[in-house]
């Protein structure tokens, strides 16, 4: 499939995807309900064929659910805190996606007991990393890492990668470091994200 990535020109999204060679399209989904963004939205669908959206926030999910009738929907949800219930929020989550996709099992749970979402339109696409996945395969690729951070041999790195904003917790990661140390556990955290 060809794949297009829709978000506003003066955004971040929209910068490093063209930078990295991305096919993007300025589109501003901050007025979900326009007949203009609407319109758009519809006669994209109609010359580039698109078959399938993948909605990542409210706004564009709105504005995609003009487009049921033209193409496959799916709505994702990324993280755990709970929707505040409410009709047109159930109508659009309900009705407004062919398709839910969550990151996790316990956002699938509460879409589904909340009423959100069906359980057999809703999958979870996540949760994939076994221990494997955090075992380097090469064990210079780890000391290299390890040296640039400066940690040292016997020291415990935590690492976490995401983006940066209150609902992550990162504040109780941050609490635990003198408990561990104080357990005589030498433990660093490192904080990756934008």
């Amino acid at each position: 499939h060809a794949t297009w990535l829709a978000t506003p020109g003066k955004g971040e999204s929209f910068k490093r995807a063209t930078k990295q060679g991305l096919q993007v399209i300025d589109i501003d989904f901050d007025q979900p309900w326009s007949l203009s963004l609407i319109k758009r939205l519809r006669a994209l669908q109609d010359e580039l064929k698109i078959d399938v959206a993948d909605t990542h926030v409210t706004r564009d999910a709105k504005a995609l659910m003009a487009c049921l009738d033209k193409l496959a929907v799916v709505r994702s949800r990324h993280i755990t805190q709970r929707l505040k219930p409410g009709l047109l929020r159930g109508l659009q989550w309900r009705y407004g996606a062919d398709q839910v996709i969550a990151v996790a099992d316990c956002i699938k749970q509460a879409l589904v007991s909340d009423g959100l979402a069906d359980p057999w339109r809703t999958h979870v696409v996540g949760e994939w990393a076994d221990d494997s996945f955090f075992q380097p395969t090469q064990e210079t690729i780890r000391d290299r890492i390890r040296k640039e951070w400066g940690c040292t041999g016997d020291e415990t790195v935590i690492v976490t990668v995401s983006m940066l904003r209150p609902d992550k917790g990162l504040e109780f990661a941050l609490q635990a470091l003198p408990h561990l140390r104080a357990e005589g556990i030498e433990a660093r955290l490192v904080i990756i994200g934008g």
